[in-house]
């Protein structure tokens, strides 16, 4: 009765499952690298995330390694979610970059240009182009140069 009783008790504590997540921290530093830690760096709180991945267990006997795969499975598709996301950030920032890059470029070409041009035509109120007087024309480049300094 003894044997059996013990035979019951451990049967049962093996198909017995704990459930358990870990928090998994992840930041990136000045230079852009990205870290994952169990605690988030001390003093850093802004840009820091917290990632529920669920805590890998090992396969208690006779129980299938499917489920620590699938545990596994779920850690590697929520970094490829995050690599993902990092590359689709990086490659809008390098797009608006490059549309800032070529309206500079066009900004620098009118500012060398600017000088030389015998007037600057602006519209009318009847909606038709009318020449800038002189003091219209300082005004504008003055506000030209500023901005492009400001964002160029």
């Amino acid at each position: 009765m003894i044997t059996i009783a013990r035979l019951v008790l451990a049967a049962s504590l093996l198909m017995t499952t704990v459930v358990v997540t870990a928090a998994v921290y992840k930041w990136v530093d000045a230079q852009g690298n990205v870290y994952y830690g169990e605690r988030p760096p001390s003093g850093a709180r802004s840009g820091v995330r917290e990632v529920h991945v669920p805590a890998p267990h090992s396969p208690a006997p006779g129980e299938p390694s499917a489920t620590r795969f699938e545990q596994r499975q779920k850690l590697l598709d929520a970094l490829e979610a995050d690599r993902k996301e990092r590359r689709d950030k990086a490659s809008q920032s390098a797009a608006v970059a490059e549309k800032r890059a070529i309206q500079c470029a066009k900004a620098r070409k009118f500012l060398q240009a600017a000088p030389r041009a015998r007037g600057l035509l602006r519209k009318g109120e009847s909606g038709a182009r009318e020449e800038m007087t002189d003091a219209e024309r300082n005004a504008y480049m003055a506000q030209f140069s500023k901005d492009y300094k400001k964002h160029c």
